[in-house]
Formats: C-alpha cells, structure tokens, sequence
C-alpha cells in the first residue's frame, strides 16, 4: 500500500481504512520542488476515479518527500486495496501502489 496518513492521523492499512470523502495525506519520493514540481500541475486518481488534490507541500520533517493530501472519492467501493496514480507534470507514480478504503 502507499505511504499514507488518514484524517485521524492513523496509517493507511487493511486495519485503518480510510473513510470516503476524507482526507488523505500520500507521502511521496521523486516529485521534489527543486524540480520545479510545485508549479506542474498535480492529479491522483483513486480507484480509476479522480481526487481532489487540497495541497502539495514539501514535508516539514521527512527530507525528500512531498506530501500530497487527497479527497479520498466518495463513489469508490470499500475495499482493502484501491489503485493509487498520482500524475505530476509529465510523471507518474509507480504501478502497484494503493489505499484501504471503507
């Protein structure tokens, strides 16, 4: 699964799913604003379906990782695995990656 914070500051998991229409922060490598990442345009989709992006930020206590924070989808099916893609200018995340969802 991805490296993922839910609303109530629990880890992403089978466990601790997180809620639809809650907001989820994605922890992610190689997107660093050095490159200029904060002014490309940023997409995620959830289960095939897209999320709104709320922010993209540089975390304040992980070097190299950008935090993206998400609208988990309200129509996603509950489920212990949803694909994750995350679109930043002309990158994409890498294939396997996901979210627990309720």
């Amino acid at each position: 699964n991805a490296q993922a914070r839910n609303a109530d500051g629990t880890v992403n998991g089978a466990e601790h799913a997180a809620l639809r229409g809650s907001v989820v922060t994605l922890y992610t490598t190689g997107f660093t604003a050095g490159l200029g990442s904060m002014e490309l345009p940023v997409e995620v989709h959830i289960g095939g379906r897209p999320a709104e992006v709320i922010a993209m930020q540089e975390s304040a206590t992980r070097a190299g990782v950008m935090e993206v924070r998400v609208r988990v989808p309200e129509a996603l099916d509950a489920a212990a695995f949803q694909p994750v893609v995350l679109h930043v200018g002309n990158l994409f995340s890498q294939p396997g990656v996901g979210l627990a969802i309720r």
